[in-house]
């Protein structure tokens, strides 16, 4: 929707600025989701199936409204990585660096903050053992990455790429320790996209992303 917005009032549609909007917009939604389901004393997962199901549907009808911007709700949501260009592949790259050297020094606090949540049912970010804001930063931090990577690449591929691993591991990976869990999760999505995409560019009727995600799951469920 954010994308529908910078390109509809601004005219936007070969500039940046759909991809600011549609940040925004994801960090909108996010925000009001998290106040209207931090009070719910049950599981969250059908509220948040209910609002992407909502998200959808207002989706497709801007998309019958104006039909020449059909191609960029395909695009967000599917995603291509042979469309994308160089430039956004190293700010993507730079972006996940620096994620990633922020989780590796503050696991233990992001870790004690994830047991709280699940053991005392509170997710507030300023709970009773953690004042810091440290981890709230990163957490906010990890969710404009998301936004950012969801814009950059597309939906179903990023979020495959956070669930399909883990899932798929899980299936038969009964005793293993959450570092060697991740570690597997990383490898089998990266693993899918080195070979996934080369694969695709070989074979033009392959899908690129749909491919890559199969793959990812069976290498995932080979090395559980």
């Amino acid at each position: 929707m954010g994308c529908f917005v910078g390109i509809v009032l601004f005219g936007a549609e070969h500039s940046a600025l759909p991809y600011f909007t549609g940040i925004t917009a994801a960090v909108g939604v996010g925000l009001v989701t998290h106040f209207i389901t931090r009070s719910v004393s049950t599981s969250v997962s059908t509220y948040f199936i209910a609002l992407f199901l909502m998200l959808l549907a207002i989706n497709h009808i801007l998309g019958s409204l104006f039909p020449q911007l059909e191609s960029h709700v395909s695009q967000i949501f599917f995603g291509d990585l042979a469309t994308v260009t160089a430039t956004n592949s190293w700010i993507s790259g730079g972006v996940a660096t620096v994620v990633f050297v922020l989780l590796l020094k503050f696991q233990k606090q992001l870790s004690r903050r994830s047991f709280e949540g699940f053991v005392f049912q509170d997710d507030s970010p300023w709970n009773s053992t953690d004042k810091e804001w440290k981890p709230l930063a990163l957490e906010v931090g990890l969710f404009l990455f998301v936004c950012f990577a969801i814009q950059l690449f597309g939906f179903l591929f990023t979020i495959g790429c956070l669930f399909i691993p883990t899932v798929f591991l899980s299936l038969r990976q009964k005793f293993s320790t959450l570092h060697a869990h991740l570690w597997k999760s990383s490898i089998a999505a990266a693993s899918g996209v080195l070979i996934g995409l080369p694969l695709t560019l070989q074979f033009e009727n392959l899908p690129t992303v749909p491919s890559i995600l199969v793959i990812t799951a069976g290498l995932a469920f080979v090395m559980a």
